[in-house]
């Protein structure tokens, strides 16, 4: 009887009871989304998601959150700290992909509320702006076998703490600016299987340690400003099948132990400074198939390219010599090389005409030169000449008789008794001259003192790490006392004067005007600023001197010139083909987005115009004039009290507004680029159609597409659909509404798209090769046409792609 008067009782206790009850880890995920003000995914709905299978959320055996993914979810601040309770995670993917269909992420601040997640294994920031130092948290989470945070805007020094990470296979840090060297702690990890550092600010050599990730299978280094010699030691490598160094300045040969790295399928290492003869061992190397050899400084003659596992090679713009090979493989590039006659070297890319027979180098510390053909010479103290070809030798007799011997035995005492002489005749002289030339030196130092009303004091400030204190002797030693003989310019700072130091390098020092407003802090502070400055698009800043009133700054020397004379002047010599105006862009936008995303503060140049692009030897474009005094107070006020920029390239809005931002810099940006692609000057009056180049433009491309504007001397072979592609960003950049204007970031995105589009990317999978994601996510299908009738949607659909992924990403207004 009890029993049957029980079983009621336990139904309505069944109905009372919820469905389910709340969990630790759907509270946590629900709190953390409205913390970062998203809209939750829709098929969030009861309090388990290990029940109801929550999209972006996978469980362990224990019912407990071990995977999430939430990219691309609009997710904006902080990581919160109920973040913590979720302590079975394994898995955490918070990052950004190039997709127009979403709202992106924009994770900031620190990252502590992850630091406790000890069984993290997984973790992916990419594409946020994350911002500053690398994140000294992440160290803590020595559980961590897959770390990626490309494209965070991390600067400050690269982290040697990494060595606490020892289970690490996949580490992603690319597209940031940490400086400093290569740390040689990153030899410990030797459970890496992909290391991707590209474009970083390391100014070091490559560290060999990095042959003892055996296990390694993909490593990409380029653009990350390393120099020095290519280590033998990575010949050691035996599993690696990618490897990127392009874009740095190696010098030396390509080490003939690289052939034990039997599994490369793909090298590159174009747009550095090797020297040596061509490599053969890439032609038996059984799984290469890709090699990239092009713009570097190699000689000699080159095999038959026959009987070889490659698809591609190219050795463009090398000095290679001897008769022009044969090949039988799919892709080979050789142009712009020494081959056949030998009489001249049209390089292109690498910079006007050279004779083949010899070329130059800069020596080396130890006060040789490079790798050479088997002749050389100094030129002078800091370049040598490479001989390509042999200096004949006699083919004479090499027998002698008594009396030539006597005669040479007679000759040799004679030239001693007259080498005695003339030693003591030279000892007197010099003695002399030595006494002479420091009384005149003397004299040239009082008489600059008294042309500038000059005192022999300093400033008792600290300089710079790494950068020189000049005096004011050394640099009017170094000028010809500043005459005009050595004046190449002038720019916002002042007069521009070539000079050669003491110890033979050459230097561009700019010298402030007499007029100059800028007190004796506001010039420490622009020194300091821009000793901060390294990007391998910028010039780059070598001393500085601050003898009283007298400010002058002393920068690398850029010896090709601006990119105004190569393209305007008609006796410059140089005409660019499409591919190295693309390249310049690309370069220009670098060194802009260093400016406005990673410098501290952030700069605005206020005046990008060709004048202000050098070209270094290999037409690498570098940006110059740009400092300090451009900055800072106008980001706190975004208000410009001072006229800035040049007729053509002036922000529109800025006339109305006197609003200085990045996005004036855009447009100006914008302005350059139709430049390289029409080779018209911004402003013309002989143009009858419009005196301005963006209107003139735009009303060309309407009526009669790309082809109607673009440069002539590039147009038989130029790729009218990339170039299409890349006219449309550049009217986009010079939009008259600034808020139209995409940022520097987005730009340098678009172009890496375009960029790749030429490079197809390789055939492996995304999660292969993430550091490639710009390349791989948006899939752009190349049309045949030259008019195609949806190039501006497929442009728009990628910039909008690239705005998404960067939205609010900068630090700088607009």
């Amino acid at each position: 009887m009890r029993q049957v008067l029980l079983l009621p009782s336990l139904q309505l206790l069944v109905v009372l009871m919820p469905l389910s009850s709340p969990t630790p880890d759907g509270d946590a995920l629900f709190a953390m989304i409205s913390s970062w003000n998203a809209q939750k995914p829709s098929n969030w709905t009861g309090d388990d998601p290990c029940a109801a299978n929550w999209e972006g959320v996978r469980c362990d055996i224990n019912s407990r959150v071990s995977y999430l993914n939430l990219t691309n979810r609009g997710l904006v601040g902080e990581i919160p700290s109920q973040m913590t309770s979720l302590d079975a995670l394994i898995n955490l993917d918070l990052s950004n992909v190039m997709d127009n269909q979403h709202m992106m992420n924009r994770i900031t601040g620190d990252l502590s509320a992850v630091s406790s997640l000890s069984n993290l294994q997984s973790l992916n920031l990419s594409f946020n702006p994350l911002n500053g130092n690398f994140p000294a948290d992440v160290l803590k989470l020595t559980g961590l076998t897959d770390l990626r945070l490309e494209n965070c805007g991390l600067t400050g020094i690269f982290p040697k703490g990494l060595v606490t990470l020892g289970n690490l296979q996949y580490l992603y840090l690319g597209n940031n600016s940490m400086m400093g060297d290569m740390p040689s702690e990153l030899g410990s990890l030797t459970s890496l299987i992909e290391l991707s550092l590209w474009n970083q600010s390391f100014m070091s050599t490559i560290i060999p340690e990095l042959s003892l990730l055996v296990n390694l299978h993909y490593l990409d280094l380029h653009d990350c400003n390393l120099f020095g010699g290519l280590p033998v030691e990575f010949g050691n490598l035996i599993n690696l099948e990618r490897m990127r160094l392009d874009g740095n300045t190696f010098t030396g040969p390509i080490p003939d132990t690289w052939s034990n790295m039997m599994k490369l399928t793909k090298l590159e290492l174009q747009q550095n400074r090797l020297t040596n003869s061509f490599p053969s061992w890439i032609l038996h190397t059984k799984n290469l198939s890709t090699v990239d050899l092009s713009y570097n400084y190699l000689y000699g003659p080159v095999p038959n390219i026959t009987n070889t596992t490659l698809v591609t090679l190219d050795i463009a713009c090398n000095y290679f010599s001897g008769s022009e090979p044969r090949s039988d493989i799919s892709s080979f590039t050789d142009s712009q090389n020494c081959f056949g006659d030998g009489t001249y070297d049209n390089r292109g890319l690498c910079n006007s005409l050279y004779k083949c027979s010899d070329f130059t180098q800069e020596i080396l510390e130890n006060g040789v030169c490079p790798a050479c053909p088997p002749q050389q010479i100094l030129s002078n103290k800091t370049t040598c000449i490479c001989l390509g070809e042999m200096v004949p030798t006699d083919t004479g007799q090499n027998h002698l008789n008594s009396h030539q011997i006597g005669a040479i035995v007679g000759s040799a005492v004679a030239a001693l008794v007259v080498l005695f002489i003339g030693t003591i005749i030279y000892t007197f002289i010099k003695t002399y001259e030595g006494r002479d030339k420091k009384r005149k030196e003397e004299d040239l130092s009082d008489k600059f003192k008294q042309k500038f009303n000059l005192q022999d004091s300093h400033s008792d400030w600290e300089a710079p790490k790494g950068i020189q204190r000049f005096t004011v002797e050394e640099l009017a030693k170094a000028t010809g006392d500043f005459g005009l003989d050595h004046e190449i310019g002038s720019g916002g700072f002042g007069k521009v004067f070539y000079g050669k130091l003491e110890n033979g390098k050459e230097v561009a020092i700019k010298r402030s005007t007499s007029t100059s407003t800028q007190g004796g802090s506001e010039f420490q502070n622009e020194v300091l600023l821009l000793s901060r400055l390294h990007h391998r698009n910028l010039v780059r800043l070598e001393g500085f001197c601050d003898d009283n009133d007298l400010q002058i700054l002393v920068y690398e020397y850029v010896p090709n010139g601006n990119l105004h004379k190569h393209l305007f002047q008609q006796n410059s010599g140089q005409s660019f083909g499409w591919l190295k105006r693309l390249d310049i862009a690309v370069g220009i936008a670098q060194g802009l987005d260093y400016l406005h995303s990673f410098a501290d503060p952030p700069v605005i140049h206020r005046d990008v115009k060709p004048s202000n692009v050098l070209l270094d030897n290999n037409l690498v474009a570098k940006v110059a004039d740009f400092g300090i005094s451009r900055t800072t107070r106008e980001f706190e006020t975004h208000v410009s009290t001072t006229p800035a920029g040049t007729a053509g390239y002036i922000d529109p809005q800025y006339f109305l507004r006197r609003q200085l931002t990045t996005a004036s810099d855009v447009y100006g940006f914008g302005v350059v680029l139709l430049e390289l692609i029409t080779g018209q000057k911004a402003i013309d009056p002989s143009r009858l159609e419009d005196h301005n180049l963006v209107e003139w433009a735009k009303v060309k491309m309407k009526s009669e597409g790309i082809q109607g504007i673009v440069d002539p001397r590039m147009r038989d072979d130029v790729p009218l659909s990339i170039y299409g592609r890349v006219t449309h960003l550049a009217i986009n950049c010079a939009s008259f509404n600034k808020n139209d204007r995409p940022h520097m970031k987005e730009v340098v995105a678009v172009l890496d798209n375009v960029v790749q589009l030429i490079s197809p990317p390789p055939t492996a999978s995304l999660e292969h090769f993430p550091g490639e994601q710009n390349a791989t996510v948006i899939n752009i299908v190349m049309k045949d046409e030259e008019n195609d009738p949806n190039e501006g949607a497929t442009f728009n659909s990628l910039l909008a792609a690239s705005k998404a992924a960067f939205q609010d990403s900068a630090p700088t207004p607009r």
